[in-house]
């Protein structure tokens, strides 16, 4: 089994690994093949083949083909095969299971996306066919 990727205590542009491992640091890209565990860190977008572990950190863009686990950390965009979040904040989770312990908190879930953008669509073609193009 490979060693783990390890980014700790500074900023790193981009981090990049099998397994990726960030204490205390931060980056701007995060991309792992298989895991991906955070302590006290964030980045902007992070991207993981397997699971996701987020300690007291968090980050912008959460995309996870595994599960994703918060602890006290947050994510404005969290896309995962679950998302389990214990005394954290998600803005919109795109999820089939999501499961909020007593602290958390999903501005947009599912649901809510979808009827955005439904909304979002009806009200596009609707303005397009009123103030459209005439040729």
């Amino acid at each position: 089994m490979p060693q783990p990727t390890t980014a700790h205590r500074g900023f790193f542009p981009v981090v990049t690994g099998e397994a990726v491992t960030i204490q205390q640091a931060g980056a701007t890209v995060v991309m792992s093949r298989s895991t991906t565990s955070v302590t006290q860190g964030g980045a902007q977008v992070m991207l993981t083949g397997g699971d996701a572990v987020i300690h007291q950190g968090g980050a912008n863009l959460l995309g996870v083909a595994g599960d994703a686990s918060l602890t006290q950390g947050g994510a404005v965009v969290a896309a995962a095969g679950s998302v389990e979040a214990r005394n954290s904040y998600v803005g919109i989770a795109i999820a089939p299971s999501i499961t909020l312990s007593e602290g958390s908190r999903v501005l947009i879930g599912p649901r809510e996306a979808a009827i955005v953008g439904v909304v979002a669509t009806v009200g596009y073609w609707a303005l397009r066919g009123l103030f459209g193009r005439t040729r």
